[in-house]
Formats: structure tokens, sequence, C-alpha cells
């Protein structure tokens, strides 16, 4: 512990004893073990992970104005998809106000919900566009932590290929997150890198779905 560039206290924590309730420590140069009455060992054996903040970015009530996505076809063709990389975008439209009965003394006002315009790529032929599937997706894109980090500065891992690419706008900012799939044993693992930090991160499949999505996801 210090004080400025001072050091105040020094703690060498040893085991536990044979209760695991009390740890052996010696304090500053004394070479004395004493007995404390606190599990010292577990609260100060912590990797940096262990208390590393683990949110990427949180956009709270603020909406997403535009998405661009591209997703690239797993290398062994396991999701059915094997091909050229797909790539659509949506453009947010903002609600307007349609005179309606409702308000106080007669008033006349509805306030609409927003909608979603297809500005990239094309729904399949016969189908429709589901503007609430849209909206959905875009709230779920609001908020996105790491299930744990890579080590500082560590290329994406041998064996991971890329999946897909997000970009979206909001406030007039831009963020862009790239999604990267691999193997971890016999199950799916996910890398992703965002423009709000410099680190790499991992993900749960849950999450990198969200950022995988196809165009075929958002029809009626």
């Amino acid at each position: 512990a210090y004080r400025g560039q001072d050091a105040v206290r020094t703690l060498h924590v040893g085991k536990a004893t044979s209760t695991n309730s009390q740890n052996y420590v010696q304090v500053n140069d004394d070479a004395a073990v004493y007995i404390v009455g606190t599990t010292l060992r577990r609260d100060f054996d912590k990797q940096c992970d262990d208390i590393r903040s683990r949110s990427i970015y949180s956009l709270g009530d603020e909406k997403i104005d535009t998405l661009s996505c591209t997703v690239y076809p797993a290398e062994d063709g396991e999701d059915g998809r094997a091909g050229q990389p797909e790539r659509f975008a949506f453009r947010r439209e903002a609600a307007g106000q349609d005179g309606e009965s409702g308000g106080q003394d007669g008033e006349q006002l509805n306030v609409s919900k927003d909608s979603w315009k297809l500005t990239a790529g094309q729904v399949e032929s016969g189908k429709e566009l589901d503007e609430d599937k849209v909206a959905s997706w875009a709230s779920s894109l609001s908020l996105l932590s790491a299930s744990s980090w890579l080590a500082d500065g560590s290329p994406v891992p041998a064996g991971y290929g890329l999946a897909g690419e997000l970009s979206f706008t909001t406030g007039g900012r831009d963020y862009r997150c790239t999604l990267y799939r691999g193997k971890e044993g016999d199950e799916d693992a996910y890398v992703m890198a965002c423009s709000q930090t410099p680190y790499l991160f991992k993900v749960a499949g849950y999450v990198a779905a969200r950022y995988s999505k196809h165009l075929a996801d958002f029809a009626k």
C-alpha cells in the first residue's frame, strides 16, 4: 500500500491455517509470523482480469441511427451458407406525429413508432422486411460486455476466422465491431474487437449471434 511514492505498508501473505479462516502473515520487514483472523490470501489472490471492468460500451437511452452488417460464411460450411459474404444495412427514420384523438381537452395527438428502412441488400423474393425484428435487434446491440479479456496486445488466436463485421452510428458517433469464430475443444468460441477498446475479448455464443445476423433473420 502506497501513499504517493512511499510504501506505507507491506504484507507478505502466506497460506491459510488448517481451518481456512485465518492466514499466516508477515508485516513490513518484521521477521515474525502472525496469524490474522481473516482470509487475506483469498482477498488478495487476484489476477488483473478478476478486477477489470468487462463493459465494452453502453448506449443507455441513445438510439441507433444506422446499421451496417457483413456476415462471412463458416469455412467448413457448417452454417449452410457457403459462398460470398452477405452485406446489408438499415437506417432508422424517426417517428412522426399523426392527428388522432386521445389527448387532453380533445387534443389530437398520436406518436407513431420509428421505422427501419433497408438501404443495402435485398430481402428474399416473396418476403417482406419485418421492422419489429430490426428494431428488436438494434435494441439488443445497445450493450456489449466481454466474458473475458485476451492478454493485452495479443493477436486474434490461431484457428479463428472472420465471422462478421458490424458498424452502427448513434448520437453522431461511430461504433465498429468485428467478430471472429473458432473452436475451443469441441465447442464454438468467439473473439471480438471493438472500436471502443484497443483490446481483444471473448464473448458468449448468444452475444456473438447478435453480431452475425443474416438478412433472412429479419423477414416476415
